[in-house]
């Protein structure tokens, strides 16, 4: 019968970093890629790659970083939700 060895801990350490060093790696190329509300669409802020705006109704992913002006620059944003129908043809009726 071979007789079991104990992992001192650096050991232990070392062997722990070996197997959680990719799924760091994974997590942060994960949270590079999560959208991140950034509310409404506002003249001179900063955004980042991913922020989420809503801007006239509508849903906005920013595809580069950048500094809004003061009027909504499309070449930025990927339209992500379009506005719906205001509803005001149903106004008064129920199903």
């Amino acid at each position: 019968m071979t007789e079991r060895r104990h992992l001192t801990d650096a050991e232990l350490v070392d062997a722990l970093a070996v197997v959680l060093k990719p799924l760091a790696q994974r997590v942060a190329a994960l949270e590079m890629t999560a959208l991140k509300s950034a509310g409404l669409y506002t003249s001179g802020k900063a955004y980042a790659v991913n922020d989420v705006v809503t801007y006239d109704g509508s849903l906005w992913q920013c595809t580069t970083a950048m500094t809004s002006g003061t009027t909504f620059d499309h070449q930025h944003w990927r339209l992500i939700v379009k506005h719906g129908r205001d509803g005001r043809d149903l106004k008064g009726k129920h199903p």
